[in-house]
């Protein structure tokens, strides 16, 4: 088992989260986050100076971080930054997709070539990532070794087993004041 960190709150401790985006803002910030809370993380992202900060900052939390440049339209280059995690760091067990681009200006002046860049990132670029690294994650690993994974059944059954025991207690309350 995993030492858990105290920030851990969410048992993330070991797990391999990749941030696509992860050379700035909101990508470089949830790379931070994984790696604070014992996270190994792999941040991905086309700009070389970004990263270059993320990896100074990573390195804060220890080693057992990859910083990769990868352009998310390229079925190619995702697929060879997967294999880069899955080598370096084990199979992803997490994935953030955060690489974006906005352009300025209104629909009514965009072209069409610069409405096809931002769907190529914003759009298939997470689908790429989603169907390479979700492979990953559904050969990487079991059950036994990642018993916080529940499936979805298992996790709406506690969730309405949590709220049938607080209805009760509403009852109870209720109950109790007209008593």
């Amino acid at each position: 088992m995993t030492e858990q960190h105290s920030s851990d709150w969410l048992g993330l401790s070991g797990s391999v989260a990749v941030v696509t985006g992860g050379g700035g803002g909101i990508g470089r910030a949830t790379a931070v986050s994984f790696a604070r809370a014992g996270a190994r993380v792999a941040a991905l992202d086309r700009d070389e100076r970004g990263l270059a900060e993320t990896k100074a900052k990573l390195r804060e939390f220890g080693d057992g971080h990859l910083v990769a440049s990868c352009d998310t339209t390229s079925e190619d280059n995702v697929a060879a930054a997967a294999d880069a995690v899955a080598r370096t760091l084990g199979p992803s067990d997490i994935l953030v997709n955060t690489a974006a681009v906005l352009r300025p200006g209104g629909l009514d002046t965009l072209p069409l070539a610069e409405w096809n860049a931002v769907l190529a990132v914003n759009l298939t670029g997470y689908f790429i990532c989603a169907q390479a690294f979700g492979r990953q994650m559904r050969q990487g690993r079991t059950r036994q070794s990642h018993p916080r994974r529940l499936d979805r059944r298992q996790q709406c059954a506690g969730a309405e087993r949590r709220l049938q025991r607080q209805q009760g207690r509403c009852r109870d309350a209720l109950a109790a004041t007209r008593r």
